[in-house]
């Protein structure tokens, strides 16, 4: 029977089912894709020194596409995601771009000095990311601060943007400066009625042919009008060869610069582990590919490392290319590793060609990854400021910050500036939202206090001081200072550290002193926690340590318990009769009922708890009223002394 399962745009069929042509597409697609962007970050790369000399942006774009084949194919193969494109990445050739132009910046600097520090630098980099998949650290990488990162990416998104400008406007025809600003508007029109519909990927390479056709018809009218990519020399080898770096080691260092190497090539490995980490995790959300964060950085580096002896640039996972790869239909990795040969292929064969490319049409396709790169972070950013969450006044200051000092001074005083600032932001938030909340817990655990009637739980507050962060040198005076609000009318105070993740010898300290003041005023704190409390019970006296919440209650509603009975002992005992009271009582009635008002008083002032009660049962026992009268008045002249409670 004629099967009638019919393919959908992405590959798969209907029942979600890969089609055998769906690797096919997807490495087709994705390998034209890198081919196309690593082409334009190879240019990007260069773009700091492509004065020092002639042929450095071809022979870098070289280095790039050695890097798409050869590293994306070792990447390809040991990676955590089969489905995961590697190749270099707009972040990276930014920083790589900004790291050769202060490696350019010293004084009598030669191109081949600046090129063995940038394999140097690279070569480093890559150790660095190894040393992170080695120490397990992948996981730890997406901890960076949030507002950090983001405004890393913004920032580099803006100077992507604003070293693809000069190629926008420059014209080698003065009749028709238009042609190159006409070109980029059709190549990112294109692209912009097209990214909604087609994802990324799609419409890039859509913009590519319509700058493209427009870039043919602008040369066949007017030859000359339009400055294209240096043809690429496969003779003359790429730009960053493993022979530079030797020879320098040869001829000796430029002085002072290991400081500069060391620090861009931290920040070229942090950028790049980010870049695949990302990558990552949206084909994770694609589908149902997980991944390991450690083996992903492991292959990303040691990609790198082989391109890097190969003259290549460092790879990364990419995010557009795997997404057009994935939604292409492929699902093996097999589609990976024939992305990667195909790069490689069209290399050879195209390379020609590639002089065929407008510059224009490259600056556009940049300004199409600088918003790819710089609109997830601040749509994000926004919906948070709208949503109206607590400290993005803070985050938003920590962006701009880290926007400014890396447009305007070094990636690096930007870095380091912004985590400085995130951090000191992150430690006022956990003063602010330490307390996780604040109740009385008899009204809260009324039916489980043991002996407390559920009747009279509201005359009986236990106030409970939940916190919800780590308690430390930073946080626990915000602590202190939720104990001190505490009406002082509560002889008790529960301190709930089981959710906080424990407290440091600083902060056990101030919380013994809070309760040596507390003590004073006839009050106690309670500290609740599991086993990271008990064992610092010694240094927290005179705070009481329990275990569970329940055993602290209870210890609370016992005492509140006990101060009742011995105030009311106090008050019954206040309320006794005195021996005069007894005695002047029984001359009184011995004189109207003879000798046996003395069995008679001894009787009342047994049963009843006040003077006006044993006045009246004793003057019941005499009949006639004259008498009784007589009686009571003269009860009333007896001086009564009461003891003290």
């Amino acid at each position: 029977m004629r099967s009638h399962t019919h393919s959908t745009f992405d590959g798969l069929r209907p029942d979600r089912v890969p089609l055998p042509w769906g690797d096919v597409r997807g490495a087709s697609l994705s390998a034209l894709l890198s081919l196309i962007t690593t082409v334009s970050y190879g240019a990007v790369a260069a773009g700091s020194i492509s004065s020092m000399g002639p042929g450095v942006v071809s022979a870098m774009v070289l280095s790039g596409l050695i890097a798409a084949s050869l590293g994306a194919l070792v990447a390809s193969a040991l990676g955590s995601v089969p489905t995961q494109i590697f190749s270099p990445r707009a972040s990276v050739a930014v920083v790589i771009a900004a790291a050769a132009a202060s490696f350019a910046a010293g004084e009598g600097t030669k191109l081949p000095q600046v090129l063995a520090l940038l394999s140097l630098c690279l070569f480093i980099a890559m150790l660095f990311q190894l040393a992170f998949a080695a120490l397990r650290l992948g996981g730890l990488i997406r901890l960076i601060p949030t507002s950090v990162t983001a405004g890393l990416v913004i920032a580099l998104a803006l100077r992507l943007v604003w070293s693809e400008l000069p190629d926008l406007v420059a014209a080698p025809d003065r009749l028709r400066p238009w042609a190159p600003l006409c070109t980029a508007i059709g190549t990112f029109g294109v692209f912009a009625l097209l990214r909604a519909r087609y994802g990324a990927g799609g419409a890039m390479l859509a913009g590519l042919a319509a700058g493209l056709l427009i870039a043919l018809v602008v040369d066949l009218g007017a030859p000359g009008a339009l400055p294209h990519l240096p043809a690429i020399d496969l003779a003359g080898g790429p730009l960053l060869p493993v022979s530079r770096l030797v020879g320098q080691f040869v001829d000796g260092w430029p002085p002072g610069r290991w400081l500069d190497v060391l620090a861009f090539a931290a920040v070229i490995a942090l950028v790049n582990s980010v870049e695949t980490l990302t990558s990552a995790m949206q084909i994770e959300d694609l589908g149902t590919q997980r991944f390991d964060a450690n083996r992903a950085l492991m292959a990303g580096a040691l990609g790198s490392l082989v391109s890097l002896l190969a003259g290549g640039l460092p790879v990364a996972g990419g995010t557009s290319t795997s997404s057009v790869h994935v939604k292409a239909g492929a699902s093996s990795r097999s589609s990976a590793l024939a992305s990667a040969l195909l790069v490689g292929l069209g290399t050879l064969v195209f390379a020609s060609l590639i002089v065929k490319v407008p510059l224009a049409v490259v600056a556009a396709l940049m300004l199409c990854v600088a918003g790819e790169i710089a609109v997830p972070p601040v749509r994000e950013l926004l919906a948070q400021w709208q949503a109206g969450r607590h400290g993005m006044r803070g985050e938003i200051a920590v962006v701009a910050l880290v926007c400014v000092l890396l447009l305007s001074a070094d990636i690096l005083v930007a870095v380091g500036a912004g985590v400085v600032a995130a951090s000191v932001l992150a430690f006022v938030q956990m003063r602010d939202s330490l307390v996780r909340r604040e109740y009385n817990a008899t009204d809260a655990m009324a039916p489980t206090i043991v002996g407390v009637p559920m009747g009279k739980t509201s005359s009986r507050d236990v106030p409970v001081i939940e916190i919800g962060q780590p308690l430390f040198f930073a946080t626990v005076e915000a602590a202190v200072h939720a104990v001190e609000r505490v009406n002082a009318s509560s002889r008790q105070v529960v301190l709930d550290l089981t959710r906080s993740g424990g407290l440091d010898l600083t902060a056990a300290k101030a919380l013994s002193r809070c309760a040596a003041v507390m003590q004073r005023d006839d009050r106690q704190l309670l500290v609740v926690g599991g086993e990271r409390i008990s064992e610092m019970e010694s240094p927290l006296r005179p705070c009481l340590v329990f275990g569970h919440i329940g055993d602290a209650v209870n210890y609370c509603t016992d005492a509140q318990s006990l101060r009742e009975l011995e105030a009311e002992r106090a008050r019954r005992d206040a309320q006794t009769l005195p021996l005069a009271v007894i005695d002047h009582a029984t001359r009184l009635l011995a004189e109207h009922i003879g000798p046996i008002a003395d069995v008679l008083v001894r009787r009342a002032a047994a049963a009843v708890t006040s003077r006006d009660q044993f006045c009246n049962v004793l003057a019941g026992q005499l009949d006639e009223s004259r008498v009784r009268e007589a009686f009571l008045a003269g009860m009333k002249r007896v001086d009564i002394v009461r003891s003290a409670p």
